[in-house]
Protein backbone atom coordinates (compact mmCIF):
# COMPACT_ATOMS: atom_id res chain seq x y z
CA UNK A 1 0.00 0.00 0.00
CA UNK A 2 1.25 3.36 -0.37
CA UNK A 3 0.96 5.61 1.79
CA UNK A 4 0.50 9.31 1.21
CA UNK A 5 2.57 12.05 3.37
CA UNK A 6 1.19 15.21 4.64
CA UNK A 7 3.10 18.25 2.61
CA UNK A 8 5.24 20.35 5.24
CA UNK A 9 3.72 23.27 6.69
CA UNK A 10 6.51 25.52 5.46
CA UNK A 11 5.91 24.57 1.46
CA UNK A 12 2.15 25.09 2.24
CA UNK A 13 2.91 29.11 2.85
CA UNK A 14 4.36 31.80 1.14
CA UNK A 15 8.12 32.72 1.47
CA UNK A 16 8.07 36.29 2.75
CA UNK A 17 9.30 38.85 0.47
CA UNK A 18 12.91 40.73 1.45
CA UNK A 19 11.90 43.92 -0.23
CA UNK A 20 10.56 45.63 2.94
CA UNK A 21 13.65 44.64 4.73
CA UNK A 22 15.92 46.20 2.21
CA UNK A 23 14.05 49.53 1.72
CA UNK A 24 13.91 49.84 5.68
CA UNK A 25 17.75 49.47 5.61
CA UNK A 26 18.27 51.74 2.64
CA UNK A 27 16.10 54.39 4.18
CA UNK A 28 18.57 54.35 7.41
CA UNK A 29 21.65 54.69 5.47
CA UNK A 30 19.86 57.60 3.10
CA UNK A 31 19.12 59.09 6.56
CA UNK A 32 22.43 58.72 7.67
CA UNK A 33 23.82 60.22 5.12
CA UNK A 34 21.78 62.99 5.18
CA UNK A 35 22.68 63.85 8.66
CA UNK A 36 26.10 63.64 7.51
CA UNK A 37 25.84 65.85 4.82
CA UNK A 38 24.01 68.46 6.62
CA UNK A 39 26.00 68.97 9.61
CA UNK A 40 29.04 69.06 6.52
CA UNK A 41 27.22 71.61 5.21
CA UNK A 42 26.47 73.74 7.87
CA UNK A 43 29.45 73.83 10.28
CA UNK A 44 31.64 76.07 7.78
CA UNK A 45 28.88 78.34 8.21
CA UNK A 46 28.84 78.70 11.70
CA UNK A 47 30.31 82.27 12.78
CA UNK A 48 33.06 82.19 14.17
CA UNK A 49 33.02 83.86 18.02
CA UNK A 50 34.74 86.91 17.65
CA UNK A 51 36.74 88.70 20.57
CA UNK A 52 35.16 92.27 21.02
CA UNK A 53 38.26 94.72 21.17
CA UNK A 54 38.72 96.91 23.87
CA UNK A 55 39.17 100.52 23.27
CA UNK A 56 42.52 101.69 22.95
CA UNK A 57 44.18 103.40 25.78
CA UNK A 58 43.97 107.09 23.99
CA UNK A 59 46.92 109.66 24.33
CA UNK A 60 46.24 113.29 25.73
CA UNK A 61 47.20 115.70 23.55
CA UNK A 62 48.43 119.59 23.96
CA UNK A 63 47.71 122.05 21.16
CA UNK A 64 48.92 125.68 21.07
CA UNK A 65 46.29 128.82 20.34
CA UNK A 66 49.01 130.22 17.18
CA UNK A 67 46.56 132.29 15.76
CA UNK A 68 43.64 134.48 16.76
CA UNK A 69 41.22 131.04 17.12
CA UNK A 70 41.37 127.27 16.97
CA UNK A 71 38.52 124.41 16.28
CA UNK A 72 39.19 121.04 16.72
CA UNK A 73 37.55 118.36 18.57
CA UNK A 74 39.10 117.42 22.04
CA UNK A 75 38.93 114.48 24.17
CA UNK A 76 38.86 114.01 27.66
CA UNK A 77 42.22 114.79 28.95
CA UNK A 78 43.33 117.04 25.71
CA UNK A 79 44.78 120.64 26.72
CA UNK A 80 45.27 123.73 24.96
CA UNK A 81 48.13 126.05 25.64
CA UNK A 82 46.93 130.16 25.20
CA UNK A 83 49.93 132.61 24.78
CA UNK A 84 49.48 136.67 25.43
CA UNK A 85 52.84 137.37 24.34
CA UNK A 86 54.01 137.90 28.49
CA UNK A 87 52.44 134.50 30.18
CA UNK A 88 51.19 131.48 29.13
CA UNK A 89 47.99 129.63 30.12
CA UNK A 90 46.72 125.89 30.22
CA UNK A 91 42.88 125.06 29.87
CA UNK A 92 42.46 121.29 30.40
CA UNK A 93 39.49 119.22 29.02
CA UNK A 94 38.57 117.70 32.03
CA UNK A 95 35.05 115.93 31.45
CA UNK A 96 31.93 115.39 29.29
CA UNK A 97 28.87 114.48 30.88
CA UNK A 98 25.41 116.41 30.64
CA UNK A 99 27.83 119.22 29.64
CA UNK A 100 31.65 120.01 29.25
CA UNK A 101 33.56 120.91 31.83
CA UNK A 102 37.02 122.47 31.23
CA UNK A 103 39.70 123.57 33.67
CA UNK A 104 41.43 127.12 33.10
CA UNK A 105 43.51 129.08 35.40
CA UNK A 106 40.30 131.02 36.68
CA UNK A 107 38.87 127.74 37.93
CA UNK A 108 36.49 125.09 35.77
CA UNK A 109 34.36 126.27 33.24
CA UNK A 110 31.31 124.39 32.31
CA UNK A 111 29.47 124.21 28.92
CA UNK A 112 25.83 123.17 27.48
CA UNK A 113 25.81 122.54 24.17
CA UNK A 114 25.74 125.62 21.84
CA UNK A 115 26.72 127.82 24.65
CA UNK A 116 29.66 130.17 24.75
CA UNK A 117 31.58 131.87 27.52
CA UNK A 118 34.22 134.72 27.76
CA UNK A 119 36.99 134.48 30.41
CA UNK A 120 39.72 137.20 31.58
CA UNK A 121 43.02 135.43 31.62
CA UNK A 122 45.22 138.15 32.77
CA UNK A 123 44.85 139.94 35.46
CA UNK A 124 45.13 143.52 32.94
CA UNK A 125 41.32 142.46 31.97
CA UNK A 126 43.10 143.51 28.01
CA UNK A 127 42.97 139.90 27.30
CA UNK A 128 40.08 137.15 27.16
CA UNK A 129 39.17 134.05 25.98
CA UNK A 130 35.93 133.25 24.26
CA UNK A 131 34.81 129.36 24.41
CA UNK A 132 32.32 127.83 22.43
CA UNK A 133 30.54 124.13 22.54
CA UNK A 134 29.98 123.71 18.95
CA UNK A 135 29.04 119.73 19.16
CA UNK A 136 29.18 116.61 21.75
CA UNK A 137 26.77 113.97 22.39
CA UNK A 138 25.99 113.91 26.49
CA UNK A 139 27.77 111.11 28.12
CA UNK A 140 30.21 109.93 25.23
CA UNK A 141 33.59 110.93 26.32
CA UNK A 142 34.78 108.57 23.44
CA UNK A 143 33.33 111.00 21.08
CA UNK A 144 34.85 114.16 22.61
CA UNK A 145 33.48 117.38 21.76
CA UNK A 146 33.70 120.13 19.31
CA UNK A 147 34.93 123.46 20.83
CA UNK A 148 36.56 126.49 19.22
CA UNK A 149 38.76 129.06 21.24
CA UNK A 150 38.97 132.45 20.15
CA UNK A 151 41.43 135.05 21.68
CA UNK A 152 40.01 138.62 22.36
CA UNK A 153 42.12 141.32 22.29
CA UNK A 154 40.79 144.76 24.13
CA UNK A 155 42.22 147.83 23.41
CA UNK A 156 44.92 149.44 26.46
CA UNK A 157 46.67 153.10 25.97
CA UNK A 158 49.77 151.11 27.32
CA UNK A 159 49.68 147.91 25.09
CA UNK A 160 49.10 150.66 21.85
CA UNK A 161 52.32 152.35 23.09
CA UNK A 162 54.20 149.05 22.42
CA UNK A 163 54.05 149.76 18.74
CA UNK A 164 56.53 152.86 18.46
CA UNK A 165 55.94 155.63 15.69
CA UNK A 166 59.20 157.82 15.70
CA UNK A 167 59.57 158.06 19.54
CA UNK A 168 55.79 159.56 19.74
CA UNK A 169 53.91 160.59 23.57
CA UNK A 170 50.16 161.29 23.69
CA UNK A 171 49.53 164.79 23.48
CA UNK A 172 48.05 166.71 26.41
CA UNK A 173 44.76 167.95 24.19
CA UNK A 174 41.92 166.00 24.85
CA UNK A 175 40.52 163.16 22.72
CA UNK A 176 37.94 163.52 20.08
CA UNK A 177 35.04 160.86 21.29
CA UNK A 178 33.91 159.66 18.30
CA UNK A 179 31.42 156.84 19.45
CA UNK A 180 30.75 155.43 22.72
CA UNK A 181 29.51 151.65 23.16
CA UNK A 182 29.40 148.90 25.79
CA UNK A 183 31.57 146.76 24.09
CA UNK A 184 34.18 147.55 21.25
CA UNK A 185 33.64 146.36 17.81
CA UNK A 186 35.61 146.81 14.10
CA UNK A 187 35.14 149.79 12.66
CA UNK A 188 36.42 151.31 9.11
CA UNK A 189 38.47 154.34 8.28
CA UNK A 190 37.67 156.45 4.66
CA UNK A 191 39.87 158.96 4.09
CA UNK A 192 39.69 161.00 0.95
CA UNK A 193 42.49 163.37 0.02
CA UNK A 194 41.78 166.84 -1.53
CA UNK A 195 45.48 167.51 -2.44
CA UNK A 196 48.88 166.06 -2.11
CA UNK A 197 49.84 164.31 0.93
CA UNK A 198 52.20 162.04 2.63
CA UNK A 199 49.73 159.15 4.08
CA UNK A 200 51.32 156.36 6.83
CA UNK A 201 49.59 154.30 9.24
CA UNK A 202 49.49 150.72 11.25
CA UNK A 203 46.91 148.32 12.18
CA UNK A 204 47.30 148.38 15.61
CA UNK A 205 47.46 145.43 17.76
CA UNK A 206 46.39 142.19 14.87
CA UNK A 207 48.84 139.68 14.56
CA UNK A 208 48.45 139.11 11.08
CA UNK A 209 48.71 142.80 9.99
CA UNK A 210 52.03 144.04 11.64
CA UNK A 211 53.00 145.99 8.99
CA UNK A 212 53.10 149.67 8.97
CA UNK A 213 51.90 151.38 5.16
CA UNK A 214 52.85 154.60 3.62
CA UNK A 215 52.35 156.34 0.35
CA UNK A 216 51.80 159.53 -1.38
CA UNK A 217 47.86 160.39 -2.17
CA UNK A 218 47.25 162.75 -5.08
CA UNK A 219 43.67 164.66 -5.50
CA UNK A 220 40.58 163.12 -5.47
CA UNK A 221 41.96 159.13 -4.32
CA UNK A 222 41.19 157.60 -1.49
CA UNK A 223 41.48 154.82 0.97
CA UNK A 224 39.72 152.46 3.39
CA UNK A 225 41.06 150.96 6.35
CA UNK A 226 38.80 148.30 8.69
CA UNK A 227 40.18 147.72 12.30
CA UNK A 228 39.33 145.54 15.33
CA UNK A 229 40.89 147.79 18.11
CA UNK A 230 42.84 150.95 16.25
CA UNK A 231 44.69 152.80 13.44
CA UNK A 232 47.84 155.00 14.25
CA UNK A 233 48.46 157.46 11.62
CA UNK A 234 50.86 160.14 10.23
CA UNK A 235 49.41 163.13 7.86
CA UNK A 236 51.99 165.44 6.19
CA UNK A 237 49.43 167.90 5.70
CA UNK A 238 45.93 167.54 8.01
CA UNK A 239 44.20 170.34 5.70
CA UNK A 240 44.50 167.85 2.39
CA UNK A 241 42.58 164.97 3.97
CA UNK A 242 38.72 164.46 4.68
CA UNK A 243 38.15 162.24 7.28
CA UNK A 244 35.06 159.69 8.50
CA UNK A 245 34.64 156.55 10.64
CA UNK A 246 31.42 154.19 9.58
CA UNK A 247 30.84 151.70 12.87
CA UNK A 248 27.93 150.75 13.99
CA UNK A 249 25.82 151.89 10.59
CA UNK A 250 26.69 155.56 11.19
CA UNK A 251 29.07 157.51 9.74
CA UNK A 252 31.10 159.94 11.84
CA UNK A 253 33.35 162.92 10.06
CA UNK A 254 36.09 164.51 11.86
CA UNK A 255 38.83 166.98 11.32
CA UNK A 256 42.33 165.81 10.97
CA UNK A 257 44.15 169.19 11.91
CA UNK A 258 44.89 172.92 10.76
CA UNK A 259 46.06 173.40 7.37
CA UNK A 260 49.91 172.68 6.26
CA UNK A 261 49.98 170.80 9.97
CA UNK A 262 52.11 167.40 10.57
CA UNK A 263 49.58 165.28 12.45
CA UNK A 264 50.44 162.01 14.23
CA UNK A 265 47.54 160.39 15.85
CA UNK A 266 45.65 157.13 17.07
CA UNK A 267 41.90 156.35 16.11
CA UNK A 268 41.54 153.63 18.62
CA UNK A 269 39.05 152.55 20.95
CA UNK A 270 39.65 153.43 25.45
CA UNK A 271 37.50 152.36 28.44
CA UNK A 272 36.77 155.10 30.59
CA UNK A 273 35.82 155.26 34.27
CA UNK A 274 32.16 153.83 33.82
CA UNK A 275 33.98 150.75 32.19
CA UNK A 276 32.43 151.35 28.65
CA UNK A 277 34.21 151.82 25.33
CA UNK A 278 35.19 154.97 23.45
CA UNK A 279 36.47 155.26 19.72
CA UNK A 280 38.90 158.55 20.09
CA UNK A 281 40.92 160.49 17.50
CA UNK A 282 44.17 161.01 19.54
CA UNK A 283 46.78 163.45 18.95
CA UNK A 284 50.41 162.40 19.53
CA UNK A 285 53.42 164.12 19.81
Amino acid sequence: MIREQPVPVEQLLKKPSQAPKIIGILAAIIAVLAIIGGVIFLIPRIPERTEIPLPAERTSSEFILSSDFLERRFHIGDSILVNDGTNSYRLVFASLGDAVTITTPRGPVMLDLGQEVTIDLSDNEFHSLRIFAADFVKNDSLSGALLRFEQEIRPSEELFLDIPVENISISRDSPTVLHTSVNPFPFTLQVAFQGFCLFRYQVLFELDRPDRNERFYQRAEDISITAQNGIRMGISNAQSVRMQVIAQGRTIPFDAGSPGEVVAADLRWIRDEDNNFRLVFIRLE
